[in-house]
């Protein structure tokens, strides 16, 4: 994540976060550059990070 790739795929990212890590990744993904497609069953996530261009 570090070297910022163009394209990043994730599969259940919140599963066995805590909190303050699925705070993180949320606020990462929200303001994430590139491109990031994610498989989640956490409908909450998704609706706080999910968006089209």
């Amino acid at each position: 994540m570090v070297r910022e790739p163009k394209l990043v795929l994730l599969d259940e990212p919140t599963n066995h976060l805590d909190s303050a890590a699925l705070d993180w990744l949320e606020q990462w993904v929200k303001t994430y550059p590139g491109t990031i497609v994610y498989v989640s069953h956490d409908r909450t996530f998704i609706d706080r990070t999910a968006r089209s261009k």
